[in-house]
């Protein structure tokens, strides 16, 4: 006899009644504008703006008997060193013999999910001899949605 063979579920059953009413929004706004100056041979020098915003919505989600990685990662600019995930072997299907298996799932989902973007680098203001160099706005918004899975 095994160690396990006297604990081993001859049968499961799994019910689920999910409902789920979700409502997102995401925005990301970049400004190095609306600058002024005035005055004798005055400069105006803008810098860089970045804005990142993400949104994730797991709705619904049902993990059943399984392995899962779920990562997120923002590289703004250059990459320096590694990113390292785990070894395959610890996200694969588990062997354990776990007899009949009854899943039922009844899911229902309202979603309104929404991602905003926007950038300015501009409306500056400049009075007489001057010089203005203008700089850069960067926005990112990610929204990603996994639903009734």
């Amino acid at each position: 006899m095994g160690v396990f063979e006297n604990s081993i579920p001859q049968e499961i059953n799994i019910i689920t009644n999910q409902v789920a009413d979700l409502r997102s929004q995401t925005s990301s706004s970049g400004d190095t504008g609306f600058n002024s100056t005035s005055g004798e041979n005055s400069q105006l020098t803008k810098g860089v703006a970045f804005a990142f915003a993400n949104s994730i919505n797991l709705v619904n989600l049902n993990l059943i008997a399984n392995r899962a990685l779920f990562a997120v990662v923002n590289i703004s600019g250059e990459l320096l060193g590694n990113i390292i995930l785990p070894n395959v072997l610890h996200l694969s299907f588990s062997n354990f013999a776990w007899g009949n298996v009854l899943v039922e799932t009844n899911q229902n989902a309202l979603i309104n999910s929404e991602a905003q973007v926007g950038s300015s680098a501009g409306s500056n203001t400049l009075e007489g001899n001057r010089e203005i160099a203008s700089g850069n706005a960067i926005s990112f918004a990610n929204n990603f949605l996994l639903q009734t899975l």
